[in-house]
Formats: C-alpha cells, structure tokens, sequence
C-alpha cells in the first residue's frame, strides 16, 4: 500500500496501464481513497489475499466490521468502502496487508499505543517473529529499488506466484 500524488482521473489512467502489466503476473492494483489531492494505492495477489482471509478467526474478526464474507473477490471492494467511512484508516486493514492478527487486534484494543515494537506496523504480540519480517522486507525492498533504478522493468520484476 502506497500513496500517490496525483488527480483522479490521470491515476485511473496510469493504474490501468500497470495492472495490465501485473495481471499476468498474478498481482491487481486498486485505489482505496482519493482525497482531492492523491491516492491510497493497494497492490495484492487475488489468490495470497482469499487465502489470508480465511485463515482461523479472520472472518468472523471481519464479520465483525461489516464484511460480508461470502463476498470472494469483493474484499478489497469492502474494505475501499470502510475507507470512505473511517476518517484514517480502518484498522483491519492490517489483516489485507498480511500484519498478524494479534498485531491488529492490539492496535485496536490499545488505540494504537503501548506497542512492543514499531517497524513496517506496530507491534503487540511476537517482536522477534516481527523484526524478522522487518529485515526481510527491508532487504527484498532494497533489491527491488535497486534493480528499478538499474532500469528493471516492473512487470519483469513482479514474479509470478
């Protein structure tokens, strides 16, 4: 998930071209909020995505915030609309972004404070299986930065899954 900078109608344009790039890829692009000035962009794996949210206890935690989970493929379709609903950001966005599920439940039951840890989110469950996902981002981040600025094209650096 990412922000750009840009109005609605020109990044429509430009997502549209890089989905067509990523979709054999296995990978979709999808605007969550357009606030007037730029665009909160999520890129997912359809298949990763369905089979994160039927893990143990995901969809009633999601029943539980509106989602209609006999939905499929209209998540990310439910999840844009809580954005439109939650002045930040909804917090069970974590679960779409792969955070542990007591991660996302401590956010919420903490209001966001008195984590163990912050990296790529904060943390209230298991810091050392946490720093370790840090260090692996982080590194697969920097190879990905690296070779786009050596002129890699994306969807040749988008791996099939």
């Amino acid at each position: 998930m990412f922000r750009v900078e840009s109005d609605l109608h020109g990044i429509h344009d430009q997502l549209h071209d890089l989905e067509m790039l990523l979709m054999p890829r296995g990978v979709r692009v999808s605007v969550l909020r357009f606030d007037g000035t730029g665009s909160l962009i999520y890129v997912y794996r359809p298949r990763k995505l369905e089979e994160r949210l039927s893990e143990e206890g995901v969809p009633e935690f999601l029943a539980d915030y509106g989602y209609d989970m006999t939905c499929g493929t209209g998540m990310v379709d439910q999840l844009t609309a809580r954005f439109a609903l939650c002045p930040s950001m909804p917090p069970e966005v974590g679960l779409f972004l792969d955070y542990p599920m007591e991660d996302v439940k401590g956010y919420i039951e903490h209001s966001g404070r008195c984590c163990r840890c912050i990296g790529c989110w904060k943390v209230y469950g298991d810091v050392e299986d946490a720093e370790k996902r840090f260090r692996s981002y982080k590194r697969c981040r920097d190879i990905y930065c690296r070779r786009f600025s050596e002129g890699c094209c994306i969807s040749r650096l988008a791996i099939r899954a």
